[in-house]
């Protein structure tokens, strides 16, 4: 199951705040059996937690991100006018973003009340500012990314980070 909620208000008649959250779990009935990679979530990079690798934020094995069975991640930014531009396709924005990623099993996040606790209070965030470009049909973003917390497993992206999607955090 997974969630998401996102909000944009206006301040005034050229800013735009915009908030976002996501939320995920993924729970397996029979609690020893694992859950499948495919079927996993998975977090980091510019269109999720920006400041992050593409996958990289949460569990690995080695190199390989394996994602996770539950995760959270939220976003708050701001978009403002550009000097001496006049569309307001282009716009420059700051913004901060966290996010964690767990298993559900003996790797991860084991269901007791200390590591829900670590969970809930240890996401890996990050903060920037950049350059964003809306178009009707995608979303372009370049980012000077700055991340301020991460795990041992994650892996923290600083400098710019160049984003096309349709939806972001």
């Amino acid at each position: 199951t997974r969630a998401e909620f996102q909000t944009n208000q206006h301040l005034g008649s050229s800013y735009v705040v915009s908030a976002g959250v996501q939320a995920g779990l993924l729970w397996n009935i029979d609690p020893k059996a694992r859950s499948f990679l495919a079927d996993r979530f998975f977090l980091g990079g510019s269109t999720s937690v920006r400041g992050f690798e593409h996958h990289g934020i949460g569990p690995r094995d080695g190199n390989d991100s394996i994602g996770g069975d539950a995760f959270y991640a939220a976003g708050v930014s701001l978009l403002t006018p550009l000097p001496l531009v006049t569309t307001d396709a282009i716009r420059g924005h700051v913004w901060a973003n966290a996010g964690q990623l767990a298993l559900l099993d003996s790797r991860g996040l084991k269901r007791s009340h200390s590591d829900v606790h670590r969970f809930l209070m240890s996401p890996s965030a990050a903060v920037g500012f950049g350059l964003v470009y809306n178009h009707s049909m995608v979303r372009a973003e370049l980012s000077l990314c700055f991340p301020i917390t991460a795990t041992l497993t994650d892996r923290p992206k600083p400098g710019l980070q160049f984003g096309l999607g349709m939806t972001f955090l």
